[in-house]
């Protein structure tokens, strides 16, 4: 087995017992450890294009081994770039060209294997001790997604905003947030005229 074999595996045994948002939640934990890329390297030379998020990829040969920085304005993008990147960095030229079919059929159902929802969903509600709450949620299959509604492709699965919630929620950035006592996505609306400390709840 080869270097890039066991990585592979390793991979392999971290992603296919998670699914739904405990799977985005890895993924993007990957994009937050992956090592920085420095700015001037974030031009059209290092894109990857056909990508809907803008995806850098930089190689550098040092002593015959290749070694990979990746980045993206898209956290999931980002994380299953860095993934795939970590697999190859450090290699030797040697080690690259022993791959297999079978390790590159590995590879594709590890980066494309779909959650087991549709989609995941957004939406507001009224209520909490702003006016208004946000509503996490999933979506099982596509024939539930409105011609209406706000569909975006996050790779690894889709994210929906349904078409009224979207009138609260235009322009809003989502981060992914750890602390000490736990994890979760954090939100700017620039809608908000009022929030809460739980971040749950706003105020239009």
């Amino acid at each position: 087995m080869t270097q890039i074999t066991e990585k592979i595996e390793y991979w392999g045994s971290n992603l296919k017992l998670l699914e739904g948002m405990d799977r985005f939640q890895y993924i993007i934990e990957q994009a937050r450890l992956a090592k920085p890329m420095h700015e001037k390297y974030k031009i059209k030379e290092f894109q990857i294009h056909g990508c809907a998020s803008k995806l850098w990829v930089v190689p550098e040969m040092r002593q015959d081994r290749l070694f990979l920085t990746v980045d993206s304005d898209a956290f999931i993008t980002k994380g299953t770039a860095a993934i795939l990147a970590d697999i190859f960095d450090g290699q030797s030229c040697r080690e690259i060209s022993l791959i297999t079919k079978e390790d590159i059929a590995k590879m594709e159902n590890l980066l494309t294997k779909k959650p087991d929802k549709y989609a995941v969903s957004l939406g507001v509600q009224g209520g909490g001790c702003a006016g208004f709450k946000y509503d996490w949620g999933f979506i099982d299959k596509p024939e539930n997604v409105s011609e209406d509604d706000h569909v975006e492709d996050w790779g690894t699965g889709k994210f929906v905003v349904d078409s009224q919630s979207m009138l609260y929620v235009a322009g809003t950035q989502i981060d992914w947030k750890e602390e000490v006592f736990g994890s979760q996505f954090e939100i700017s609306n620039p809608n908000a005229t009022a929030g809460c400390g739980c971040g749950e709840s706003f105020g239009v």
